[in-house]
Protein backbone atom coordinates (compact mmCIF):
# COMPACT_ATOMS: atom_id res chain seq x y z
CA UNK A 1 0.00 0.00 0.00
CA UNK A 2 1.13 3.63 -0.45
CA UNK A 3 1.58 4.18 3.31
CA UNK A 4 3.69 1.05 3.92
CA UNK A 5 6.78 1.41 6.09
CA UNK A 6 9.79 -0.80 6.62
CA UNK A 7 10.66 0.76 9.98
CA UNK A 8 8.90 0.09 13.28
CA UNK A 9 9.56 1.32 16.76
CA UNK A 10 8.32 -0.57 19.81
CA UNK A 11 9.07 -0.03 23.48
CA UNK A 12 9.07 -3.04 25.80
CA UNK A 13 7.98 -2.57 29.42
CA UNK A 14 11.00 -1.96 31.65
CA UNK A 15 10.04 -4.80 34.01
CA UNK A 16 9.40 -7.59 31.46
CA UNK A 17 10.93 -9.50 28.55
CA UNK A 18 14.54 -8.52 29.13
CA UNK A 19 15.85 -11.49 27.13
CA UNK A 20 13.39 -11.20 24.23
CA UNK A 21 15.18 -11.06 20.89
CA UNK A 22 12.23 -10.46 18.56
CA UNK A 23 8.59 -9.38 18.38
CA UNK A 24 5.95 -10.83 16.05
CA UNK A 25 3.50 -8.40 14.44
CA UNK A 26 0.26 -9.87 13.06
CA UNK A 27 -2.38 -8.14 10.93
CA UNK A 28 -6.03 -9.26 11.00
CA UNK A 29 -9.08 -8.13 9.05
CA UNK A 30 -11.16 -7.40 12.18
CA UNK A 31 -11.00 -7.22 15.99
CA UNK A 32 -12.08 -10.86 16.30
CA UNK A 33 -8.68 -11.75 14.83
CA UNK A 34 -10.22 -13.41 11.81
CA UNK A 35 -8.59 -14.04 9.33
CA UNK A 36 -4.84 -13.59 9.67
CA UNK A 37 -3.73 -11.38 6.77
CA UNK A 38 0.00 -11.09 7.43
CA UNK A 39 2.70 -11.89 10.00
CA UNK A 40 6.18 -10.42 10.41
CA UNK A 41 8.95 -11.11 12.93
CA UNK A 42 11.09 -8.07 13.83
CA UNK A 43 14.37 -8.27 15.72
CA UNK A 44 14.78 -6.35 18.96
CA UNK A 45 17.90 -4.21 19.01
CA UNK A 46 19.03 -2.87 22.38
CA UNK A 47 21.64 -0.30 23.27
CA UNK A 48 24.56 -1.49 25.37
CA UNK A 49 24.18 -0.52 29.03
CA UNK A 50 26.45 2.01 30.71
CA UNK A 51 28.82 0.09 33.03
CA UNK A 52 28.44 0.95 36.71
CA UNK A 53 30.50 -0.66 39.51
CA UNK A 54 28.95 -2.37 42.54
CA UNK A 55 31.17 -2.67 45.61
CA UNK A 56 32.05 -6.09 46.96
CA UNK A 57 31.54 -9.49 45.46
CA UNK A 58 28.40 -11.19 44.23
CA UNK A 59 25.27 -10.44 46.24
CA UNK A 60 22.83 -13.39 46.14
CA UNK A 61 19.07 -13.14 45.74
CA UNK A 62 16.95 -11.27 46.75
CA UNK A 63 19.47 -8.59 45.63
CA UNK A 64 18.74 -7.46 42.06
CA UNK A 65 21.36 -5.96 39.76
CA UNK A 66 20.47 -3.19 37.33
CA UNK A 67 21.47 -3.19 33.67
CA UNK A 68 25.22 -2.52 33.39
CA UNK A 69 26.09 -3.06 37.06
CA UNK A 70 29.27 -5.09 37.49
CA UNK A 71 31.64 -6.36 40.15
CA UNK A 72 35.11 -7.88 40.31
CA UNK A 73 35.30 -11.38 41.76
CA UNK A 74 38.89 -11.51 43.00
CA UNK A 75 38.81 -15.24 43.73
CA UNK A 76 37.61 -16.21 40.23
CA UNK A 77 39.59 -13.48 38.44
CA UNK A 78 36.57 -12.30 36.44
CA UNK A 79 34.41 -9.21 36.15
CA UNK A 80 30.70 -10.03 35.94
CA UNK A 81 28.20 -7.57 34.41
CA UNK A 82 24.38 -7.78 34.46
CA UNK A 83 23.28 -7.38 30.81
CA UNK A 84 19.50 -7.20 31.00
CA UNK A 85 17.24 -4.13 30.96
CA UNK A 86 15.11 -5.87 33.60
CA UNK A 87 16.74 -5.80 37.05
CA UNK A 88 17.51 -9.28 38.36
CA UNK A 89 20.00 -11.87 39.50
CA UNK A 90 20.67 -15.58 39.19
CA UNK A 91 20.08 -18.18 41.88
CA UNK A 92 23.74 -19.26 41.64
CA UNK A 93 27.02 -17.36 41.42
CA UNK A 94 27.45 -15.78 37.95
CA UNK A 95 30.60 -17.85 37.32
CA UNK A 96 28.51 -21.04 37.41
CA UNK A 97 25.46 -19.47 35.75
CA UNK A 98 27.56 -18.40 32.73
CA UNK A 99 29.22 -21.84 32.52
CA UNK A 100 25.99 -23.85 32.87
CA UNK A 101 23.55 -21.53 31.03
CA UNK A 102 25.55 -19.64 28.38
CA UNK A 103 22.55 -19.07 26.10
CA UNK A 104 20.04 -17.96 28.73
CA UNK A 105 21.99 -16.13 31.43
CA UNK A 106 21.89 -12.34 31.70
CA UNK A 107 25.43 -12.28 33.10
CA UNK A 108 28.43 -11.45 30.94
CA UNK A 109 31.82 -12.53 32.23
CA UNK A 110 35.11 -10.90 31.32
CA UNK A 111 38.55 -11.90 32.49
CA UNK A 112 39.83 -8.93 34.44
CA UNK A 113 43.02 -8.31 32.44
CA UNK A 114 41.40 -6.70 29.35
CA UNK A 115 39.24 -4.34 31.43
CA UNK A 116 40.35 -0.75 31.82
CA UNK A 117 38.28 1.73 33.81
CA UNK A 118 38.54 5.49 33.74
CA UNK A 119 36.91 6.55 37.00
CA UNK A 120 37.36 3.25 38.79
CA UNK A 121 40.47 1.09 38.93
CA UNK A 122 39.85 -2.56 39.68
CA UNK A 123 43.28 -3.86 40.59
CA UNK A 124 44.82 -6.46 42.84
CA UNK A 125 48.46 -5.57 42.14
CA UNK A 126 50.29 -2.55 40.76
CA UNK A 127 53.87 -2.75 39.52
CA UNK A 128 55.69 -0.19 41.70
CA UNK A 129 58.42 0.23 39.07
CA UNK A 130 55.87 2.02 36.89
CA UNK A 131 54.99 4.66 39.52
CA UNK A 132 56.85 7.98 39.35
CA UNK A 133 57.48 8.35 43.10
CA UNK A 134 59.66 11.46 42.68
CA UNK A 135 56.60 13.45 41.55
CA UNK A 136 54.00 11.69 43.70
CA UNK A 137 51.98 13.97 45.99
CA UNK A 138 49.16 13.03 48.35
CA UNK A 139 46.20 15.41 48.12
CA UNK A 140 43.97 13.74 50.70
CA UNK A 141 44.55 10.86 53.08
CA UNK A 142 41.51 9.53 54.95
CA UNK A 143 42.04 9.16 58.67
CA UNK A 144 45.31 11.12 58.78
CA UNK A 145 45.93 13.71 61.48
CA UNK A 146 47.88 16.92 60.84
Amino acid sequence: SPGASSEWEYYLPSDKWGNADSVIVEAYRDSAREPLLAQKRASIVRQNPSPFPVEGGWKPLPFKYKNGEYFLDKDKGFVFMWMNPVPGNSDKHPFFDVAQNPDTTSWKSIQEYPLLGTQLLLARKINADLIDVDNLRVKHLDGADG
